[in-house]
């Protein structure tokens, strides 16, 4: 029974959202070079409910199983009264297009179409000041985010803008306590930035590993320009 809501549901997402493609049971995606982002439907442990998410990853790590354990983005489709949903498989069946309203209402962008630089890095600066992302505006994860748009940038072949974002990095007064919570040097940590900047090519190396991979071969694409 489990299985066949999980399949029906599976169906509608993707005649709801059709430029999504199935990667497993409750994972749909596309890919928007250099990201992978879709819809998650994620079971709560130790219960019979799940939860439905926009996810966004980065398709440049060394491996495509390392770029799906560090989500860039990770937000929580919420009800009409802010809430975060909480069903079991037969409640989001039977509520699919309440749900999947909700789910289109709450995206940062809309599936299916190039993105430009400029709008994504006004998703991600809100994103930032989320509750989700839970750290401070100067801790490391904010700095972590940072780099990653400076790496988007170069990967969409937008330098100058990865220079200012590198400048902006290099003008801020962050917790350098906190990089140590992380086990970071920050010395190290923004030479490692610079070094990306002047040689994108291993990153480019591997998103085009990445992409090349069977596992989301069959993923509809698009870009970031």
């Amino acid at each position: 029974m489990k299985v066949n809501f999980i399949d029906n549901l599976a169906v509608r997402i993707l005649n709801f959202f059709p430029a999504l493609k199935k990667y497993n049971s409750n994972k749909f995606y596309c890919v928007l070079k250099p990201l992978i982002v879709g819809i998650e439907i994620i079971k709560i442990p130790r219960s019979n409910d799940f939860r439905p998410h926009f996810v966004c990853y980065p398709l440049w790590d060394n491996t495509l199983k390392s770029c799906f354990s560090n989500p860039l983005m990770l937000i929580e489709i919420k009800d009409k009264r802010k809430d975060q949903i909480s069903l079991t498989l037969d409640d989001m069946s039977r509520n699919f297009e309440i749900i999947s309203n909700l789910i289109n209402n709450q995206i940062p962008f809309k599936f299916g179409k190039d993105l430009k630089l400029k709008s994504l890095i006004s998703v991600l600066d809100k994103y930032s000041k989320t509750s989700f992302l839970g750290a401070s505006m100067n801790s490391y994860l904010q700095a972590r985010l940072a780099e990653q748009r400076v790496i988007i940038s170069l990967l969409t072949s937008n330098l100058n803008f990865a220079q200012k974002e590198l400048k902006n990095i290099e003008n801020k007064k962050w917790d350098l306590e906190h990089f140590s919570l992380w086990d970071i040097n920050y010395n190290d940590w923004i030479n490692e930035v610079k070094k990306v900047i002047e040689d994108p090519k291993i990153l480019e190396s591997q998103l085009g590993e990445n992409l090349r991979n069977n596992k989301i071969s069959n993923l509809n694409r698009f870009k970031i320009f």
